[in-house]
């Protein structure tokens, strides 16, 4: 990812700014911003001032759809581009922002969890057991650490099973929950 940015000379000022995908397109992009007359995203040539055509009473003149009219003046040796290759930048935004999302999801499904346990009527020394068995999972949820919550999950003792809080059918529709969310396929058991 290539950010280019067009900068005033005299007063320091990035005038304008932009994000390609490739080197090659951001070349093509400057490129055509040094042919006098091609247009830029932003609907004129980046380095170019934009002067409003006045009428005789000192009115801006407008068009058919009485928009105000303008004429540009070229500026292009005032200007300077940079060029930025913000492609690690990118990613780690890209990166933080999927695992903000996955602890997000593990944090909810952690409460859902939480809430069936209720609904069921856990006692605290049952909740306990239940916390101590399920640490790894729990912490692993909490954390966004979704993978490492399916692994966790799967190596649960059977002995630790009690059959309500925890059995291998309600573990199993968590994994594929967790499975589902991350768009891989869901286990048939654990």
């Amino acid at each position: 990812m290539i950010k280019v940015e067009i900068k005033n000379k005299a007063t320091q000022i990035i005038t304008h700014s932009t994000r390609f995908d490739t080197q090659e397109l951001a070349d093509e992009w400057i490129s055509s911003q040094r042919s006098k007359g091609e247009i830029c995203p932003w609907g004129r040539p980046a380095w170019t001032e934009q002067i409003p055509i006045l009428d005789e009473n000192g009115d801006p003149l407008l068009d058919e759809n009485g928009e105000p009219t303008y004429n540009y003046t070229n500026h292009a040796d005032e200007f300077t581009i940079i060029q930025t290759d913000i492609s690690q930048q990118v990613a780690l935004k890209n990166a933080k922002q999927t695992y903000l999302a996955h602890k997000s999801f593990g944090q909810d499904l952690a409460a859902d969890f939480a809430v069936e346990n209720a609904a069921l009527g856990i006692t605290v020394q049952e909740s306990q057991t239940l916390v101590t068995t399920l640490s790894g999972v729990l912490s692993s949820l909490s954390n966004g650490f979704l993978e490492t919550a399916i692994a966790e999950s799967k190596g649960i003792a059977v002995e630790d099973y009690d059959g309500v809080y925890i059995s291998e059918t309600r573990l199993l529709l968590y994994v594929n929950r967790i499975e589902e969310y991350l768009g891989i396929t869901a286990s048939g058991t654990l």
